[in-house]
């Protein structure tokens, strides 16, 4: 049961990012508000909200298709950014049910970062169509989040005349950055494969003369 004493800012903000970026009914985020309770306490931990938010979305998720195939920057694309939630956005994107650890990348960046739902509707969007679907991990998200705060960006039309700005002088730092990031990770994931491949030829040679 709800207790008014409990109903601090903080609590607010936190259940707040949950509704915003998981679009659970309000009876689920209600459930997340109890997971988060301090057993002994029974007082609101924040430290406990993602597992709860991960829990709570685990057990009623379902799947979605993609509706529509906008290029990004398209005025319809952008409207749309701005009334769905990212969980939505992200099935969308995965014509799956979206995974907890992007959600929770999400809602720190409304929670922690501040940052309003069309905004990492945005930034996911952007990122991802640049990636084709790899998810950089949180660091990565919030160091755009402090690029975009420092030009004191706060709507998604502000993002996006700053994007096509940027792409149209001197290229976007934090992409170029991501792109070599993928490019040192995906090389060395190859190199860890054909090193496992080699490892698993010579055992196999190793096997065969064994049985002579």
């Amino acid at each position: 049961m709800y207790r008014p004493e409990r109903i601090t800012k903080e609590l607010i903000d936190e259940l707040s990012s949950v509704y915003q970026v998981y679009a659970l009914p309000y009876e689920q985020v209600a459930k997340v508000y109890l997971f988060s309770l301090d057993d002994v306490t029974q007082q609101f931990d924040t430290k406990k909200v993602a597992k709860a938010a991960k829990d709570v979305y685990g057990f009623q998720r379902t799947t979605h298709v993609v509706s529509q195939g906008s290029t990004p920057s398209s005025e319809p694309l952008l409207r749309q950014l701005q009334s769905m939630s990212t969980r939505e956005l992200l099935e969308q994107l995965s014509s799956t049910a979206a995974a907890p650890t992007e959600l929770e990348i999400a809602r720190k960046l409304v929670s922690i970062n501040k940052l309003p739902t069309e905004i990492v509707n945005y930034m996911f969007y952007f990122v991802l169509h640049r990636t084709k679907g790899k998810m950089p991990s949180y660091n990565y998200f919030a160091k755009i989040a402090n690029e975009w705060g420092r030009n004191k960006l706060t709507t998604i039309d502000q993002v996006d005349k700053y994007i096509k700005s940027q792409e149209e002088q001197s290229g976007i730092a934090w992409l170029s950055e991501l792109r070599q990031e993928q490019a040192t990770s995906d090389a060395q994931a190859k190199a860890s494969q054909s090193k496992k491949q080699a490892s698993l030829s010579i055992d196999d040679v190793r096997s065969r003369f064994s049985k002579l």
